[in-house]
């Protein structure tokens, strides 16, 4: 008994499961023959073949080579892709950006270690009304200098010197502390 998953090989003859081969086809052909015989040919060495698998597509043997490279390079790429796959996830072109105070300096560490919120509270009271807001907005609400600027009404190149001026006040702060 012939089943759906059933593919036959032999040396010039190669019979392939269309559903198999492509999962969502809904055709009435179920089977691919690969040979490079002629019908008379395969017809008179195969007709008990033929008869079980028909109907069916006949195709030449090179598509079996080029089907076979496919898989192998389909198979290969899976196996580099499991094999060296980042666990954060990192996709090419979306994950370099960053923020330039974050990555400039080793305040995001400084507050890590020192993240006592008592600690925290007591460095912003050190800074200005201005800057403890435009960190908040900048770090906390993930805001770039030009929308704090935009809604402000202000330039944000004094947006950008207000945030380093309260990071620098801030390392200074926690470096006494």
């Amino acid at each position: 008994m012939i089943n759906n998953r059933t593919e036959l090989k032999n040396d010039d003859l190669v019979v392939i499961n269309m559903v198999k081969e492509y999962p969502n086809y809904k055709g009435k052909i179920k089977w691919i023959i690969a040979s490079d015989l002629t019908l008379k040919e395969l017809y008179d060495k195969y007709s008990d073949i033929l008869s079980v698998y028909s109907p069916y597509e006949l195709v030449s043997m090179s598509y079996v080579q080029v089907r076979t490279e496919y898989n192998r390079n389909e198979n290969k790429h899976l196996m580099r892709a499991i094999r060296s796959e980042d666990i954060y996830g990192f996709v090419d072109g979306e994950c370099q950006l960053h923020n330039k105070e974050l990555v400039q300096d080793d305040f995001l560490i400084d507050f890590i270690k020192k993240s006592d919120i008592e600690i925290l509270y007591k460095g912003l009271d050190t800074l200005s009304e201005k800057q403890k807001e435009r960190l908040v907005q900048h770090f906390i609400y993930g805001k770039n200098s030009r929308t704090i600027a935009k809604e402000e009404g202000v330039n944000y190149s004094a947006v950008d010197k207000s945030i380093e001026a309260g990071l620098k006040a801030l390392r200074l702060y926690f470096s006494k502390n």
